[in-house]
C-alpha cells in the first residue's frame, strides 16, 4: 500500500470517528467538534457594526494641545521701554527713569566719551550709533525723556562692553531722519548743540566710575524681574521694580506633537510619559502680575527642572514672547 493510499485511509477513519463522537455528544445536547482552519498570512479585518464601541489605541503622546499665555515682552530685566514711555508721559525725567529701573544707581557724566562706538565689527560715529539703535529699540516717536533714557541705557551698555557691541545684543535701524526730534533728543542727551560738538555721554553707575550692565526690553509684566532668576547671576541694580505700563498678553496654542518635538530637540534622551499632561509643570514663579501669574523661576520639563527663561529660549526657541506665562494642557 503506497503513502497516498495510507493517508486517504487515515483521513476516512478520522472522519468516521468524528461523526461517531458528534452523534454521541449530540445525544446529550452538547455542541460539535469542528476542525480549525489554518490562518492565512494575510491579515483580515472584521466589519464593525454601527452599534459597536471601538476602544481607541493607547496614547502615543501626540494628542491634545498646550495653551500658553505670555505676559509682557522680552526677558523683563532692567528698563522696560513701554514703562519708560509711560513715565515720560507722566513727567519723569530721563534720569528719574534710569534710576527707577536700575535700583540704587546714579547717572554720571562721562568726560571720556568716545566719538565712535563699534557695532557688529563696524565703527559708527556716536550720534549715528545712538540714533539708529534708539530708533530700533524704543522708536523714533517716543517722548523726549524716554528717548534719552534709552540712549543712556544703550550708552552705558556699550561702555560696559568697552564700546564694542555685538549685533545680537542690541537692535539697530539702517537709517534715521536727519534733523528729526530723535536726533535732537540724542544730541541733547550728549550735551551737543550740533553734530560737530564734543559728546559727553551720561552713564548708569553704582560707584560713579564703573558702568552697569544696563539690560532693557520691550515691556514687563506687573514689575520687572531680577537677573539672577533669568541668567543665574546677581546684579544689585537688576532687581524687581514696579513698572507703570498696561500689561499686554498673547496666547499661543502648541500641539502636543509639536511640544514633544521641541522637548526632544532640546534633549533627545528626555523621558516623556504617554500622557502629555505630565510633560510640563510650573513649579515656581515670582507673582509679578498677581498670585497666580508671574515670571516663571522654575518649570519641570519631562524629568528636568529649569528656569522659565531657559524653557522659552532653549526649549521653545523663543516661540513665546515672555517667560511670564501660564500653561494649560487641553486633551
Amino acid at each position: 500500500m503506497d503513502l497516498n493510499t495510507i493517508i486517504k485511509v487515515a483521513v476516512a477513519l478520522i472522519t468516521v470517528l468524528i461523526t461517531f463522537i458528534n452523534s454521541f455528544i449530540s445525544s446529550f445536547g452538547g455542541g460539535e467538534i469542528t476542525t480549525v482552519p489554518i490562518a492565512s498570512s494575510t491579515t483580515q479585518t472584521q466589519p464593525v457594526s454601527s452599534g459597536t464601541t471601538v476602544t481607541p489605541p493607547p496614547s502615543t503622546g501626540s494628542h491634545g494641545t498646550f495653551t500658553i499665555t505670555a505676559y509682557g515682552w522680552g526677558h523683563g530685566v532692567g528698563l522696560s521701554q513701554e514703562g519708560a514711555i509711560v513715565m515720560a508721559q507722566a513727567g519723569s525725567t530721563y534720569v528719574d527713569i534710569l534710576r527707577h529701573y536700575y535700583s540704587g544707581t546714579f547717572v554720571v557724566s562721562d568726560n571720556n566719551t568716545p566719538k565712535t562706538i563699534t557695532y557688529g565689527g563696524v565703527s559708527y560715529p556716536i550720534v549715528d550709533f545712538l540714533c539708529k539703535t534708539v530708533k530700533a529699540e524704543i522708536g523714533a516717536s517716543a517722548p523726549e525723556a524716554a528717548i534719552k533714557a534709552q540712549a543712556g541705557a544703550i550708552y552705558t551698555f556699550a561702555k560696559f562692553y568697552k564700546y564694542n557691541v555685538g549685533s545680537s545684543q542690541i537692535a539697530m535701524s539702517s537709517s534715521y531722519t536727519s534733523g528729526s526730534n530723535l536726533e535732537k533728543y540724542v544730541l541733547s542727551y550728549l550735551g551737543m548743540t550740533s553734530l560737530s560738538g564734543t559728546p559727553v555721554g551720561k552713564f548708569v553707575s553704582t560707584d560713579g566710575t564703573s558702568a552697569c550692565m544696563t539690560m532693557f526690553g520691550a515691556s514687563a509684566a506687573g514689575h520687572t524681574t531680577d537677573a539672577k532668576s533669568v541668567w543665574g547671576e546677581y546684579y544689585s541694580y537688576l532687581v524687581p521694580v514696579s513698572t507703570p505700563e498696561t500689561v499686554a498678553s498673547k496666547t499661543y496654542t502648541i500641539s502636543a506633537a509639536d511640544m514633544k518635538t521641541y522637548i526632544l530637540n532640546y534633549k533627545s534622551g528626555m523621558v516623556l510619559s504617554s500622557n502629555p499632561a505630565e510633560w510640563l509643570s510650573i513649579a515656581n514663579h515670582d507673582c509679578s502680575l498677581n498670585n497666580a501669574i508671574g515670571y516663571v523661576t522654575s518649570i519641570r520639563v519631562g524629568t528636568e527642572y529649569m528656569t522659565g527663561w531657559k524653557f522659552k529660549a532653549s526649549v521653545l526657541k523663543h516661540a513665546i514672547r515672555s517667560h511670564c506665562f501660564t500653561l494649560v494642557y487641553n486633551q
